[in-house]
């Protein structure tokens, strides 16, 4: 199974499970499940109001105050504005932005909820909304699901959709409906501990199957040829998906998945070749540095351009891999010509639009380094704290 892609289920704890991808046996994601606040609804109190930095702190019931922008306040009257707020109001919240250090969580009033292919915002005034990562034939057969159901709130529409695609109109229909009325029950369900509810708590958050597959792990462009897992509850949970699932006892020490994530994590990478990378990790920003080490490579091949293409696929690998965001500064080694620096920094920006996070990418400067800003909503992996059992 070694040449196959496998997404490796373990539960390591009584509410924490890691996922594994292995493509040709080689470590390419690894993510933690159920220790994440993202997508869960708290019932906040509003305790401080700072409209000169244009934000709100709320209390959510956990040790760090919650951080709310104003522009994830709900629309009301075409506007967004703190104005809205006064101190110990009660409000419902959603995290969007897990806490990450001494920081807390990033939460939005505009509260969501995930299904496996729509997003339902029962309260929002925006229009509904098609992934762009959807061809046309799919973007065209949602469209026309949106325009049959009726409802309240904004839909979105997710890339997780094209998993439908092979079947007909009112088969997807009859999936997209029963979804939402899913969706509406547990809004439903919110609102009513809302009401009797008089202090800060957590009221829903997303079931771990949910999280799999809304989780930057599961890519519909890259579905795995099998899932195991090693609980047969969560193998029931995820039959509903159009992928093999297994199970199997001893997932991670089966494909040694442990011993892969302790050799990824290191701070030297080596690359196939025989160059390798050197990653840095600091609250500010993360610095990776490009060395050719013992690659010499063929007559007529240029040493330096080489490594740095093949960098880019590994680079691509371990932002996924570690969870990073924020700031990435990227050391290439120095190539004074300029259509390879082009070739470069081309590679570089089409490799990173299969990520699911949205990145920026700046030119070279003029010290030959490339700025990434890319978006994080959880922990960094190297700072989460994980039990590798």
């Amino acid at each position: 199974m070694t040449d196959r892609h496998v997404l490796l289920i373990h539960q390591s704890d009584e509410y924490i499970w890691q996922a594994a991808s292995l493509k040709h046996g080689q470590l390419t994601n690894f993510s933690v499940l159920g220790d994440t606040l993202v997508g869960s609804i708290f019932l906040g109190k509003v305790v401080r109001i700072l409209p000169q930095l244009n934000c709100a702190f709320v209390d959510i019931g956990r040790d760090l105050m919650a951080f709310l922008p104003a522009d994830q306040l709900m629309m009301i009257n075409g506007k967004k504005c703190l104005s809205t707020l006064y101190t110990g109001e009660l409000i419902l919240v959603e995290v969007i932005k897990d806490e990450i250090g001494d920081k807390g969580a990033t939460i939005s009033t505009d509260i969501g909820f995930d299904g496996q292919y729509i997003r339902w915002l029962p309260k929002s005034s925006a229009k509904h909304h098609i992934s762009k990562r959807l061809d046309r034939s799919a973007k065209a057969m949602a469209e026309q699901v949106l325009d049959t159901i009726k409802m309240t709130g904004s839909v979105i529409i997710r890339t997780n959709f094209a998993l439908l695609k092979p079947q007909s109109f009112n088969e997807i229909y009859a999936i997209i409906y029963s979804q939402l009325e899913y969706l509406m029950q547990i809004y439903h369900d919110v609102i009513t501990a809302y009401k009797t509810t008089k202090k800060p708590m957590l009221l829903y958050q997303q079931a771990l199957a949910s999280q799999l597959v809304n989780d930057a792990i599961f890519e519909v462009s890259d579905l795995p040829d099998v899932i195991l897992a090693d609980n047969q509850a969560i193998c029931v949970q995820l039959q509903s998906l159009p992928i093999k699932v297994s199970y199997c006892a001893a997932a991670f020490a089966d494909f040694a998945v442990i011993d892969k994530l302790t050799r990824a994590l290191n701070r030297k990478v080596v690359l196939p070749s025989g160059g390798y990378l050197l990653i840095d990790e600091c609250e500010a920003m993360t610095v990776i540095d490009v060395n050719s080490g013992s690659f010499v490579g063929k007559a007529g091949v240029n040493v330096a351009h080489q490594t740095n293409l093949e960098a880019i696929a590994v680079i691509a690998t371990q932002l996924k891999l570690r969870g990073l965001g924020g700031i990435i500064i990227i050391d290439f080694i120095d190539i004074k010509d300029a259509a390879m620096r082009k070739s470069v920094l081309k590679s570089l920006k089409n490799t990173l639009k299969k990520d699911s996070f949205i990145s920026y990418v700046s030119d070279f400067s003029r010290l030959g380094l490339i700025e990434i800003a890319r978006r994080r909503t959880s922990y960094r992996l190297t700072s989460s704290m994980i039990n590798l059992n």
